[in-house]
């Protein structure tokens, strides 16, 4: 195998990209570099570990840095014994901390740790007890719900009768995640909220609409809950319950979902409001075939385009780009095309005719509901959608 020289680097630098360079050498030169290709991620590592300082080196230099630090603290013989080549120990670092968006000011790290998230989705019937803390039944015979189903009829009742059920506190999705972020302060720890809107804000979150807020974050800004009684001395929370710097709340939401509950203003000057479009979402298309995904998003285009054409600002009354329809409905293409069909737009066509009818006719005659042209214009985006 050839080796690589110095010299001949800074000659393909006159032709290629360093990111490209760093691809090829870490391939074919795997005991000399690290697979990091990216400038910016390699400085974020070299932050992170406080390696060396960075100013004046080249990507190059960087990732012999960060190369060297592999070897040194990934020795030789934990290497053979682990199995744990250069590849694994990238993949190690970027699933366990920011490399990708981690920031650099002047030098100074500033990586954050990854932690874990939690999802949850709001409902009409979610409330104040699911989300920070509310009394579960209990009982006192433990073994009882373990036994029931191996017990006739009689015993059940017989057990029933001899067991007392009582309550006791227990904690909701968000309390417990926060309790973890207390334990692991140097982590970020991300909450993701599904339909936000469907939910009773208000109800649900009770105290936390000051504990949320960024200016009343940390352990000096404590709140009493609804159950502070409740909680044990040697609870983290015994003197007062508060959301640490170190967590995140993410909500989505359809703004043009009139059926679920508003934003109130309280709740919604907490947060920032980010709107993604269905052009946003394209991305998602990517699991997809290519020629598959080449058809579904000439017909996206097509359909919302004629729904509302941005550009020229023109489309159906009373509609706008918010009433584009995302890369989401678009993936339901994998459930009608069987394996093996040919790449062809003819042996699609069927399927797409089913995404029509089974998902994309109903959301777009609701859209349409009400209007006195309404069948005529559900026409007309049946007709874009079939040009493609």
């Amino acid at each position: 195998m050839v080796q690589s020289k110095p010299e001949d680097i800074a000659n393909f630098s006159r032709y290629f990209r360093s990111h490209f360079i760093l691809k090829v050498l870490s391939l074919y030169q795997p005991d000399k570099f690290f697979p990091i290709s990216s400038e910016p991620h390699l400085d974020n590592v070299i932050n992170l570990f406080n390696l060396q300082q960075i100013k004046g080196k080249n990507p190059f230099n960087k990732n012999k840095i960060v190369y060297e630090f592999y070897k040194q603290t990934i020795s030789e013989e934990k290497i053979k014994k682990l199995d744990l080549s250069s590849y694994e120990f990238c993949g190690h670092l970027y699933g366990n901390f920011n490399i990708k968006e981690g920031e650099r000011d002047d030098g100074a790290g500033k990586i954050m740790v990854l932690g874990s998230y939690k999802f949850v989705q709001f409902h009409p019937s979610y409330d104040y007890t699911d989300f920070v803390e509310g009394l579960r039944p209990s009982s006192d015979n433990d073994e009882y719900n373990d036994d029931v189903n191996n017990e006739s009829g009689d015993d059940i009742v017989q057990n029933v009768q001899s067991s007392i059920v009582g309550f006791r506190r227990e904690d909701g999705i968000f309390k417990s995640l926060c309790k973890e972020a207390i334990i692991n302060p140097n982590k970020t720890y991300v909450l993701i909220i599904d339909e936000i809107n469907r939910g009773d804000l208000s109800k649900i979150f009770g105290e936390l609409f000051y504990s949320i807020d960024p200016d009343y974050r940390g352990e000096m800004n404590k709140v009493k809950t609804q159950y502070q009684n409740l909680v044990s001395k040697d609870d983290v929370f015994a003197d007062g319950f508060y959301v640490p710097k170190n967590i995140y709340i993410i909500g989505t939401m359809n703004d043009i979902d009139r059926s679920v509950e508003s934003i109130d203003f309280a709740l919604r000057r907490r947060f920032v409001f980010k709107e993604i479009s269905a052009e946003d979402s394209k991305a998602m298309l990517n699991s997809l075939s290519d020629d598959v995904k080449e058809i579904c998003l000439k017909k996206m285009d097509a359909l919302n385009n004629k729904i509302y054409d941005v550009k020229n600002q023109d489309g159906i009354d009373g509609l706008n780009s918010a009433y584009h329809i995302g890369a989401a409905y678009f993936l339901k293409i994998q459930n009608y095309i069987k394996k093996g069909e040919t790449e062809s737009l003819n042996h699609y066509s069927g399927a797409f005719e089913k995404l029509w009818n089974n998902h994309l006719k109903g959301l777009l005659f609701e859209y349409l509901r009400g209007m006195p042209d309404a069948q005529n214009q559900l026409k007309k985006l049946k007709e874009a959608y079939d040009l493609v």
